[in-house]
């Protein structure tokens, strides 16, 4: 983007009285930056319908309703461009959700993070595109660390911090082999040992 400044037209002429012409001109860079802009969207769909009564019974007058451009996520307020920028903060930068709340209650549009989360849930497809994921990408992860984990058990001392978080891995260990195959489990810290307690 380009800002031009120019001198005032009063001052460019000579005492003499001689108009000034360009000759040149210096330019510099500066970073900006355009704050986020939450604004709210009204779809207003046209509907059309003929303009007199008909007698006759087997005519149809049926109202045409304008379409309404595919949603990402249906009966969801969120469009296309808040739902991209919401995964982008969550999974690109690593902004927990609540944190984003209190971003857009600072620009006035108060969305809960159950709801964000709700809507970061259903952008990753059903829950058997997500089931499937997980099988393809998660299984392999766990069947390769458990088999690093016994090869290499005879040398971690018990006490030690790695040792500890072996002991913690044994008693959790029937959860993480059940984890992959729950749809409703995600592979995250705290959210899996919440979620996989009942099992």
């Amino acid at each position: 983007m380009e800002v031009i400044h120019d001198v005032p037209e009063a001052d460019r002429t000579y005492p003499c009285g001689t108009p000034m012409v360009e000759i040149g001109q210096d330019v510099s860079e500066q970073l900006d930056i355009v704050p986020m802009k939450v604004r709210l969207l009204r779809h207003i769909r046209k509907r059309y319908g003929c303009p007199t009564e008909c007698d006759d019974p087997t005519s149809e007058h049926a109202p045409v309703l304008a379409a309404l451009h595919p949603q990402p996520l249906s009966k969801s307020t969120a469009s296309a461009d808040f739902l991209a920028m919401l995964l982008a903060v969550k999974f690109v930068d690593g902004l927990p959700l609540a944190r984003f709340e209190n971003v857009l209650a600072r620009h006035h549009a108060p969305v809960r993070r159950q709801t964000l989360a709700g809507w970061v849930m259903g952008s990753s497809g059903p829950p058997e595109d997500r089931h499937l994921a997980r099988q393809n990408g998660s299984v392999p992860v766990l069947v390769e660390l458990h088999a690093w984990m016994l090869k290499h058990a005879p040398l971690v001392t018990p006490k030690s911090a790695l040792g500890t978080a072996w002991g913690y891995r044994a008693i959790c260990g029937r959860n993480l082999t059940i984890m992959p195959s729950a749809v409703i489990c995600r592979l995250t810290t705290t959210a899996v040992r919440m979620q996989s307690s009942p099992l």
